[in-house]
């Protein structure tokens, strides 16, 4: 007979994820502090998406498709899609459940998140004027 020690450590792996979506509790700020951001007069003309958005990944890399946003392990890497006619963009202010975490000055824009946040938070991003939609990140080993 054979051992199915992977099956089994999968199986928990995903009881694990299921308890965290269910059970975890999100208090979000979706506002964002007046003081939080520079003023600008230019606007952005598109949209502006975070990625990813969905799937289950480990140290960076995808393992497979999910239809929310868990990391296992290890850091995370944000990356901001801007679509703007006149990418005028001068910098990407990133916050995690509505507290500013980090300011990127230059394309590509992205967040590194190394440790710190545990379980269920949100991400967020601004860019002249624009606030992304919140991402819903589960975290299960940080």
């Amino acid at each position: 007979m054979r051992k199915t020690v992977v099956g089994k450590a999968g199986t928990v792996l995903l009881v694990a994820i299921l308890v965290t979506l269910i059970m975890v509790p999100v208090s979000c700020q979706w506002s964002v502090p007046k003081d939080a951001v520079p003023r600008s007069e230019k606007r952005l003309d598109g949209n502006i998406t975070i990625e990813p958005q969905s799937g289950i990944y480990c140290c960076m890399k995808e393992i497979l498709p999910f239809p929310v946003l868990v990391f296992l392990h290890g850091a995370m890497r944000f990356t901001v899609n801007i679509n703007d006619s006149e990418s005028g963009i001068d910098r990407v202010v990133f916050f995690i459940n509505g507290a500013q975490q980090f300011i990127d000055t230059e394309a590509p824009y992205q967040y590194t998140l190394t440790g710190g946040w545990f379980l269920k938070f949100t991400i967020s991003a601004w860019a002249d004027g624009m606030m992304s939609d919140p991402v819903v990140v589960y975290r299960i080993f940080p």
